[in-house]
């Protein structure tokens, strides 16, 4: 199967992260091919992930963002139906084993509205350490040091 149907799907399955992130709830596969040129432009490394052979989610990532030389978690989607399950935890603790054997510290934005996300990232021992406004919509700048 073609991966860009993949991340479709499971992008589609976020309505709600669809519309604080990009204004509407379901997405074409034609944002997925900007969001793919977007990240190979910034050097940002894809990656889907699995969970038992199924694909199950999406991050994208850098090992240097060039404003401040942190690693930089750009985005982390989990599908919809695997929320709740310890699996969006079990998959991040995964990557996050793989960042720890280069840094010792990652950085991520999260829109303050998307409360499950702010969540989600204080469980997994980030802090907000700044307030931003991108698009008219409030960021918190989180943190986690290793």
């Amino acid at each position: 199967m073609n991966k860009m149907f993949i991340e479709l799907a499971i992008m589609n399955s976020n309505p709600e992260y669809n519309l604080v992130t990009r204004n509407r709830k379901t997405i074409t596969i034609g944002d997925i091919e900007t969001t793919f040129a977007k990240a190979q432009s910034y050097k940002m490394r894809r990656m889907l992930i699995k969970n038992d052979r199924k694909y199950i989610g999406i991050v994208d990532f850098r090992m240097k963002n060039p404003l401040d030389n942190t690693p930089w978690i750009e985005s982390f989607v989990i599908h919809k139906k695997f929320h709740g399950s310890n699996i969006s935890k079990q998959a991040y603790e995964y990557f996050e084993r793989m960042l720890r054997r280069q840094t010792n510290t990652c950085r991520l934005a999260v829109y303050k509205r998307n409360k499950s996300a702010v969540c989600f990232w204080g469980k997994m021992g980030y802090t907000p350490y700044e307030v931003k406004v991108r698009e008219g919509k409030v960021c918190l700048l989180m943190e986690k040091r290793y």
